[in-house]
């Protein structure tokens, strides 16, 4: 699965949306960043790209995962943890910290930011990779998905910046091949080889940045 979510991340489809989540954080000379779900490092890098001196921690279930985002650069430190579960870190020991397509914990995000602090979350609309979702090859994303989202980090964070990023993306098989490896729909590999997959050459890409502060 990281290595799917690798090849497809690194092809550069989804490229709109780091670039989203590396302009809504705060550019400051120096702080420290906590990637809530850091997956493979991606969106992590994005944001470390411009702030070459902010320290970061990479946190995520699947210690693979961690040493992949480590690699992003020399100040990355990880810590493999559930997200659903207390985090041992500090209190008010963050100045930003991204959740991009990971489960959300605001008590504990609210814990660890600093008063002030900053939190990315990216979430899917429910339109995204509407096409394999008509298909059965991806997770159908609830309607109103955003709002319950925003809903949820009430009384803890004020949204700051809500941007849209929607485009339509060129697919190769290969490429949906690892869309499908790279998710929750991995299990349903066969549905590849039908006709109406076979056909396919775009999918629509629709999510929400969320910039949210901490209260």
């Amino acid at each position: 699965m990281l290595d799917a979510r690798a090849r497809v991340l690194d092809s550069g489809v989804f490229k709109p949306i780091a670039d989203a989540v590396a302009e809504l954080a705060p550019y400051r000379s120096s702080g420290q960043l906590v990637d809530f779900g850091c997956g493979t490092g991606y969106y992590l890098s994005a944001l470390l790209r411009p702030r070459p001196r902010w320290g970061a921690l990479a946190v995520d279930l699947s210690p693979y995962a961690v040493a992949m985002a480590r690699s992003c650069a020399p100040a990355v430190v990880g810590l493999v943890a559930d997200l659903w579960r207390p985090l041992a870190i500090r209190d008010a020991s963050a100045d930003v910290a991204l959740n991009a397509f990971a489960p959300h914990n605001p008590d504990e995000f609210h814990r660890i930011l600093k008063p002030g602090g900053t939190i990315i979350v990216v979430t899917p609309r429910p339109e995204h990779l509407g096409e394999l979702q008509e298909l059965g090859l991806a997770l159908r994303v609830p309607a109103g998905k955003p709002e319950q989202l925003i809903k949820s980090f009430e009384g803890r964070f004020t949204l700051s910046t809500r941007r849209a990023v929607a485009f339509s993306a060129g697919i190769t098989a290969a490429a949906l091949a690892d869309i499908i490896a790279m998710g929750p729909s991995a299990h349903h590999p066969d549905r590849l080889n039908t006709p109406s997959s076979a056909q396919l050459s775009a999918a629509t890409v629709s999510v929400d940045v969320l910039a949210f502060a901490r209260s």
